[in-house]
C-alpha cells in the first residue's frame, strides 16, 4: 500500500511538471517575441531576425521617421527623420530620400548619415536605387535633369536630360531614351554613348520599361502593359504591351512584338544560361513561344489562351507551363529539344518553382498546395493541408521556406477545450480564424509554424527563423500592431523545460525541508527540553539524545 501511495504521488508530481511545461510552451509559442504599437511600415528584417527597420509618419507633421528596433532587447536602437518617404537599397542597408536641396543617405547598421548637395531644381522628383544599388537616381520631370548619385563615392556622378530606363553591363551603362525611336547606352563615368539602338516603337507614346538576360547581352525594351501580379509572390510585375529584343553585341534587333490593345499584353522571360527566351500572353489567344536567342528561330510554340505561368528548369533543357482559368487548369513539363510532353497534371496550376530541390509548387482548384518533382511529375508533399483558398508568399532564397496565407478548413470543429482556451488566451493555440499563416518547408513538406494574422504585409527573415506580421484591429479606435514571431519552437521548448525543471526543483526542496522538520518533531518528545550530555559547565550535543529525570 505504501508503494502504491508513492507511485500515485510521483505520478501526480510528474503530471504537474508536464502540465507546467505544456502551458509555458503554448504561452511562449503563440506569444510574439516583440510587439510594436501604431501604424508602421515594415521596411527590412535582419537576416537573423534580431533587427527590424520600420517607418512611420509622425502625427501632425510631414516627417517620416525611420526606426531601427532591437528585437531581442525590445527597444529602439536609433531613428532618423526624412522629409519624404525613404527608398530602400537592394541590400537593405541604405535608405535615402530628398531633403531640401540635397539627398539624405542613412546607413541603419552603424548609424552613419550623410547628405549629397543638389541644385535648387534637382530635388523635386522621387528617388530610387538601381538594381544592384550602385546608383541612386532622381527622375525629375522635363526640363529638369535626371540626377545619378554614386552611393559609394557619395557624390553626383552624372546628370541626364533624357529619360532614364535603367542600367546594364554591371550598371556601368545607362539606358536612355535619346529620341522618339532611339535608345542610347551611355557610360555613366565618361558620359559618352557606347551603343545606339534604333526602334520601331514610339518611346514617347507611353510608359516604358526594360529587362535584360542574365549575361546582360540581350535587352528587351517596350511599352508597359497592365499590372501583372505574379502567382508566386505578393508583389506585382509589369507586362509588355509591345517590345523589341536587341543583341547588344551587334546592336541589331533580334525579335519584335507589336500587340496594340491591353488584351494582348504578354510577359517575357530568359533561361538561366541566357540561350532561350520565352514569351506568353496573359489574355487572348497569343499562346506561348520559346525561341533561341542566338539563332532567332522558334524552338517551341504552344497555342491556346490563358497562360498564367511559365518558365525554364534550372538546366534550361525543359519548360514548365500552367494554363487554364478558374474552372479548368493544367500544369505540364515539356522537353525543350523535342517538344515532347514529359508529364501533365489536370486540375493543378503551377505557382512557383524551387530550383534547389528541382520541384514545382502547384495549387488545386480548391486551393490546396502540392509539391511535384519537375523531372518525373510525382507528387512529393502537400503543404498546409489544413488551409484552403491559399495565397503564396515566397520566403527568402537562402532558406527554402514558403509563407502561406489561407483559411483554416477546421474552423468551428476543434474540441471544446481548444474553444475554451481560445477565448481565454487566443494566441495559446494555433490559429483557427479566417486568416491563418503557415510557414512550410517545401523540401520536407513539414509545416514549421502556424499563426493568426490579417492580410499581408508579411516578412520572413533570411534564415527563416523570424516572421513579422502586421495586424489591423477590429476596433476602429485601436491602433494597429506589428508582431514579431519565432518560426521554430526552440525558444518555446527552452522556456518550457526551464520552467518545468525550476518548479520541480522548488517542489523537491520544499518536500525535503518538510521531511526534515517532520523527523525532528518525531524524534523530540513533548516536554523534553534537555537532550544533551554535560561536560563541565557547557552543554554539548553528541547526536544521541539522553533524558535527564
Amino acid at each position: 500500500m505504501k508503494l502504491l501511495r508513492r507511485l500515485i504521488a510521483w505520478s501526480c508530481f510528474l503530471g504537474l511538471l508536464a502540465a507546467v511545461g505544456v502551458a509555458v510552451f503554448h504561452w511562449v509559442r503563440y506569444t510574439p517575441r516583440f510587439r510594436l504599437e501604431g501604424k508602421h511600415d515594415i521596411l527590412h528584417l535582419g537576416a537573423d531576425g534580431n533587427w527590424l527597420v520600420t517607418c512611420r509618419e509622425l502625427e501632425n507633421s510631414l516627417i517620416y521617421r525611420l526606426e531601427v528596433h532591437d528585437v531581442g532587447a525590445r527597444m529602439i536602437l536609433r531613428h532618423f527623420d526624412f522629409e519624404r518617404y525613404p527608398a530602400n537599397s537592394p541590400d537593405h542597408r541604405y535608405f535615402a530620400s530628398t531633403r531640401g536641396n540635397g539627398v539624405m543617405f542613412v546607413d541603419w547598421k552603424n548609424g552613419d548619415q550623410w547628405t549629397v548637395a543638389l541644385a535648387n531644381d534637382e530635388s523635386g522628383g522621387d528617388g530610387e536605387f538601381s538594381t544592384r544599388g550602385c546608383w541612386f537616381t532622381i527622375k525629375n520631370s522635363w526640363p529638369r535633369p535626371t540626377v545619378v548619385i554614386d552611393v559609394n563615392a557619395r557624390r553626383v556622378a552624372r546628370r541626364f536630360t533624357q529619360p532614364l530606363l535603367g542600367f546594364i553591363k554591371n550598371e556601368s551603362l545607362a539606358v536612355l531614351i535619346a529620341d522618339k525611336h532611339w535608345l542610347e547606352l551611355v557610360n555613366v563615368e565618361t558620359g559618352k554613348a557606347d551603343i545606339a539602338l534604333e526602334s520601331e516603337i514610339d518611346f514617347y507614346g507611353g510608359s516604358c520599361h526594360m529587362i535584360a538576360s542574365g549575361n546582360e547581352r540581350w535587352l528587351v525594351v517596350g511599352h508597359t502593359g497592365a499590372a501583372y501580379v505574379l502567382p508566386d509572390a505578393s508583389t506585382g510585375d509589369q507586362a509588355f504591351r509591345n517590345a523589341e529584343l536587341w543583341d547588344l553585341e551587334t546592336g541589331r534587333t533580334q525579335m519584335a512584338y507589336y500587340h496594340p490593345g491591353r488584351d494582348k499584353d504578354f510577359v517575357v522571360g530568359f533561361s538561366d544560361d541566357s540561350r532561350f527566351c520565352m514569351r506568353w500572353s496573359l489574355l487572348g489567344d497569343g499562346g506561348l513561344t520559346v525561341f533561341g536567342l542566338d539563332s532567332g528561330k522558334v524552338v517551341m510554340s504552344l497555342p491556346g489562351p490563358d497562360f498564367a505561368y511559365g518558365g525554364f528548369t534550372p538546366d534550361s533543357t525543359r519548360v514548365f507551363v500552367s494554363q487554364g482559368g478558374d474552372k479548368m487548369r493544367n500544369v505540364k513539363v515539356l522537353d525543350l529539344g523535342t517538344g515532347q510532353r514529359l508529364w501533365e497534371h489536370q486540375g493543378l496550376a503551377g505557382v512557383s518553382t524551387d530550383r534547389a530541390s528541382r520541384s514545382i509548387l502547384c495549387r488545386s482548384l480548391n486551393g490546396r498546395l502540392v509539391m511535384c518533382d519537375l523531372g518525373t511529375g510525382v507528387r512529393i508533399d502537400e503543404l498546409a493541408s489544413n488551409l484552403e483558398e491559399t495565397l503564396i508568399i515566397h520566403g527568402p532564397p537562402t532558406h527554402r521556406s514558403f509563407v502561406i496565407v489561407g483559411q483554416d478548413k477546421n474552423t468551428g470543429r476543434q474540441p471544446f477545450w481548444q474553444r475554451f482556451l481560445e477565448k481565454l488566451r487566443p494566441h495559446w493555440l494555433p490559429a483557427h480564424a479566417e486568416a491563418t499563416i503557415v510557414v512550410a518547408n517545401p523540401s520536407t513538406g513539414v509545416d514549421l509554424a502556424q499563426f493568426r494574422t490579417d492580410a499581408p504585409p508579411i516578412v520572413l527573415s533570411a534564415d527563416g527563423s523570424t516572421l513579422v506580421t502586421e495586424t489591423e484591429p477590429a476596433n476602429p479606435n485601436a491602433e494597429p500592431m506589428v508582431h514579431v514571431w519565432s518560426v521554430h519552437p526552440h525558444r518555446a521548448y527552452f522556456w518550457a523545460v526551464t520552467w518545468s525543471h525550476g518548479v520541480g526543483v522548488v517542489l523537491l526542496l520544499l518536500r525535503r525541508w518538510r521531511m526534515n522538520e517532520s523527523k525532528d518533531r518525531r524524534a523530540t518528545p513533548l516536554g523534553d527540553k534537555h537532550h544533551c550530555t554535560i561536560e563541565g559547565n557547557k552543554p554539548q550535543s553528541y547526536g544521541r539524545r539522553i533524558r535527564i529525570r
